[in-house]
């Protein structure tokens, strides 16, 4: 059976909204015998849309992004090999570092773990004629809810190319790629505009949606300066007591601390087991890594938040 990837995640994403409103409904009256059955059903429903999800992007077993170059450089389908290996490495660290972001949740130090690069799977797949066109590979590699960490960090790639004249979402997207992410997408830019190449890049997602981004010499520049300009930094580790509001699938979470303090938070995959056991209207007690991103040339900046840690969640109870 051929399973639709983009209907089968809006079916999942719909099944998880009615789950957590069931969950929360089941908690208020665990005598309710029907409540019972319904949620036992809902949990059944999700566990097999997740499992379709897994089985449908673990068949597709590849991304294929398509970076093509134009300018004097870039000639007949070809580049010099030494303008190809320098650009191959910035696209590998930048894809490394902001993929281990979205992992952890971590500003990622060192050298890049070798299970990291495992799992990304990344290959140069040659070269086509024409405008010179390099076909870049990547695993699939879907966890056992159906996510793909190299599916998300492509889509916060495209995300930050496409809005990255719009402050706000500049912002959002620094704080996802993470400043080391950030600072190595900078050196790619800049390899780019050294190097006088104008680039279009193309991936199309598992779910059939149409990511592109063509920039000429203007482009570049102009995102080279904004990029120059942002820097994110995580300043300090909070605590916060409260109700969870949101979970979404699109790992993201609320958390009202009360008096008005609403805390919008994303967490990474290694945190998704942890949150499916949370309940809309449960009480709990976690860690945030609170993050400033900061536009040094007009001063503004904006504070995100992570989640880092939560307390065992046994002793959290529900908001009554």
């Amino acid at each position: 059976m051929v399973v639709d990837i983009s209907r089968t995640e809006n079916l999942l994403e719909n099944a998880t909204e009615h789950l957590r409103v069931l969950e929360a409904q089941y908690e208020r009256a665990p005598e309710d015998f029907a409540q019972e059955i319904a949620l036992g059903s809902m949990r059944n429903h999700v566990d097999d849309l997740q499992q379709q999800l897994a089985h449908a992007k673990a068949q597709r077993e590849v991304e294929v992004v398509e970076l093509r170059l134009s300018g004097q450089k870039a000639q007949n389908g070809t580049l010099p090999l030494d303008l190809l290996g320098s650009l191959a490495t910035h696209i590998a660290r930048f894809l490394y570092a902001t993929a281990s972001r979205h992992e952890r949740g971590l500003e990622a130090r060192g050298p890049f773990r070798e299970e990291l690069k495992e799992m990304l799977g990344l290959r140069f797949g040659g070269l086509a004629a024409g405008s010179t066109r390099v076909f870049i590979t990547g695993k699939t590699n879907p966890d056992i809810l159906g996510r793909s960490l190299l599916e998300d960090t492509l889509e916060t790639t495209f995300s930050l190319l496409t809005d990255f004249q719009q402050e706000d979402a500049l912002m959002a997207q620094v704080h996802a790629l993470g400043d080391r992410g950030t600072k190595k997408l900078t050196n790619l830019i800049d390899a780019l505009q050294k190097a006088q190449l104008e680039a279009s890049i193309l991936w199309r997602a598992p779910d059939h949606s149409k990511y592109e981004w063509t920039a000429n010499a203007t482009t570049i520049a102009a995102l080279s300066d904004r990029l120059h300009q942002i820097s994110a930094q995580t300043r300090e580790v909070i605590q916060i007591e409260g109700i969870v509001h949101l979970i979404g699938r699109n790992g993201r979470i609320e958390v009202d601390g009360g008096q008005g303090n609403v805390i919008r938070a994303t967490f990474p995959q290694t945190m998704l087991p942890r949150v499916q056991g949370l309940r809309i209207g449960q009480r709990l007690s976690a860690l945030f890594n609170r993050t400033r991103v900061t536009n040094v040339a007009t001063g503004a900046s904006r504070d995100y938040y992570d989640l880092r840690e939560i307390d065992d969640p046994a002793a959290s109870q529900l908001e009554t």
